[in-house]
């Protein structure tokens, strides 16, 4: 049930019975996994920047909060991420999925990290460099758009 696909309908008719998107781990890791193809496509300097941008958020936001957390169980997941030279789906191209599914854990680890500490202000720094991940065409022709709005919308709703 965890990794049911949850429709923007469901969210919006549900939202009592239904877990929030970022909940959703198949979802997650399906939008994560769409931008990372999508960058691969692209010219290197976007796809550089996109790396740049996701190292970041590993390394600045995701791991400070979640030790501030005394959270543990990001280890695991941070060191596969690691394993692939912080997510260089460039240099690991074979491995897109393993780094997409690590990525995934790591935010939603994050944001039960920071909403165990109320949010603190680098929470909106995470959104903003996690919402440009989803900027790209491919998101869009997956038909994806929608349920990245209502994922992005949930936190900022600060679930």
């Amino acid at each position: 049930m965890a990794d049911e696909i949850v429709t923007p309908d469901n969210v919006a008719h549900n939202a009592k019975n239904s877990e929030l998107l970022y909940q959703n781990t198949s979802l997650l890791t399906t939008l994560i996994e769409i931008s990372y193809e999508d960058y691969a496509k692209r010219a290197n300097l976007d796809t550089q920047a996109f790396v740049v941008g996701i190292r970041e958020l590993v390394t600045h936001l995701i791991k400070p909060i979640c030790q501030q957390n005394d959270s543990t169980d990001y280890v695991t997941h941070l060191d596969i991420f690691n394993r692939y030279n912080c997510g260089d789906f460039i240099q690991y191209p074979a491995a897109i999925d393993r780094i997409a599914f690590a990525l995934t854990h790591l935010v939603q680890l994050a944001i039960e990290s920071f909403r165990a500490l109320n949010y603190p202000q680098a929470y909106d720094r995470f959104l903003n460099l996690f919402e440009s991940i989803f900027n790209n065409e491919s998101i869009i022709q997956h038909n994806q758009h929608r349920n990245v709005l209502i994922l992005m919308e949930q936190l900022r709703q600060k679930p």
